[in-house]
């Protein structure tokens, strides 16, 4: 997947569910 600011897709669904 491409890079977005640093984060892939998926790490950003994993903060987001983190932050929950």
């Amino acid at each position: 997947m491409r890079r977005i600011r640093g984060f892939t897709l998926l790490e950003i669904i994993l903060v987001l569910l983190l932050l929950g």
